[in-house]
């Protein structure tokens, strides 16, 4: 959780939230690898319930903006010029707008054990819109460069 704070990807949130537009995320620790490669993720749960909904069920997932893998063969084949590319920490490239960030609060404690209230500044990847911001900056990025 350090580099969330280190990176600017998480801010401490404001006493007073904004009526029905705050939401607490759980999280939790993922390790991935083993020996000297292991690293720890931090995964955020946007479907956990809460009073019978949960935050993916209040959002718009947006229009699909992922080519179909076809459509993709095929461009390839005409052009026979292909590109491929790894966006390192894709999601926390893309930054929230202020207004939207109570959207995804979550607990943590300081290093003197207070529990503290933080909030994403990136998108989260596991929001139900989250391919639709995705894939909606790279086209924008593609467009411009």
């Amino acid at each position: 959780m350090r580099q969330y704070f280190d990176e600017e990807w998480a801010e401490p949130a404001p006493a007073a939230s904004p009526l029905r537009r705050t939401w607490y995320l759980p999280h939790h620790e993922v390790y991935q690898g083993s020996g000297d490669e292991r690293k720890c993720r931090v995964v955020f749960d946007a479907a956990a319930l809460y009073d019978g909904t949960t935050l993916n069920s209040q959002l718009e997932a947006g229009r699909n903006l992922q080519i179909d893998l076809l459509r993709a063969i095929l461009r390839f084949h005409r052009l026979c010029v292909g590109l491929q590319a790894d966006i390192e920490k894709m999601y926390l490239q893309i930054r929230v707008r202020e207004e939207d960030r109570d959207a995804c609060r979550f607990l943590w404690w300081d290093d003197e054990w207070r529990i503290r209230r933080y909030r994403l500044t990136r998108v989260c990847f596991v929001l139900t819109c989250s391919p639709f911001f995705k894939m909606g900056t790279v086209r924008s990025h593609a467009r411009r460069h």
